[in-house]
């Protein structure tokens, strides 16, 4: 499964610039997926923002107050995968 799905998160992720959003949104993003992406534990997932469980084996970590990053947790490999950026 791919880490990033969403076409703006990864730009994002690559480049920390977009357009199309406020650069506090995007700064926020580029932060936070990082470090989603580094994590290999849900304790560490847990000490980087609060998750919100969104159903369909997929979750949440707010950030911006309006943003999140949602994702879906790869068991196997202990990853993050399938993230994509939404506005809330």
């Amino acid at each position: 499964m791919p880490s990033i799905t969403d076409p703006i998160l990864s730009q994002i992720f690559a480049t920390c610039a977009y357009p199309d959003l406020p650069q506090p949104v995007v700064a926020g993003a580029h932060w936070l997926i990082h470090l989603l992406l580094a994590s290999r534990s849900w304790a560490t997932l847990g000490a980087i923002a609060e998750i919100y469980a969104l159903g369909d084996d997929r979750y949440a970590a707010v950030f911006d107050q309006h943003w999140a990053i949602s994702f879906a947790w790869d068991a196997t490999a202990s990853r993050v995968c399938e993230a994509r950026l939404e506005a809330l």
